[in-house]
C-alpha cells in the first residue's frame, strides 16, 4: 500500500530525536552512524528520551554499524502514540552512549 510520506530530521548528528509528542504512523528510520563503533538505533513509544539505564525496553531496536549508513522500513506502518528514537550503546534496553557518540536520524511517517 501506498501512502504519502514527509521527513522529521536532518544531518545533525544527535544522541535522540523525538519525531512526535503525538500520534504518529511510522514508517521507516534512517542517517549514519558517526562512531567508531557499533550502536543501537531504538524507537521508543515515548514523548522525550528515557532515562539512561533504568530498563527502558524499546519498541523497535536495530543494529548500526561502526561509521556506516543505516536504514530500516518497517514492514508497515506503525501506529505510535508518541515516539522518540535515541542511540544506545546496548541492544535490550536504554543506555546512553558516551560523549561524542552521534548519529543521524530521519524518521519516515505517512501523513
Amino acid at each position: 500500500m501506498r501512502y504519502p510520506t514527509r521527513s522529521i530530521g536532518d544531518a545533525a548528528l544527535v544522541a535522540s530525536r523525538v519525531v512526535s509528542i503525538g500520534y504518529v504512523r511510522l514508517a521507516a528510520v534512517l542517517g549514519h552512524n558517526n562512531h567508531t563503533a557499533d550502536v543501537y538505533i531504538q524507537i521508543h513509544e515515548l514523548a522525550a528520551a528515557p532515562t539512561s539505564g533504568t530498563g527502558v525496553v524499546p519498541k523497535f531496536s536495530v543494529l548500526a554499524f561502526a561509521g556506516l549508513p543505516y536504514s530500516f522500513a518497517l514492514p508497515a506502518v506503525v501506529d505510535m502514540d508518541k515516539c522518540v528514537v535515541c542511540v544506545s550503546s546496548v541492544l535490550a534496553s536504554y543506555t546512553q552512549v558516551g560523549a561524542g557518540t552521534y548519529a543521524t536520524i530521519q524518521a519516515i511517517v505517512a501523513s
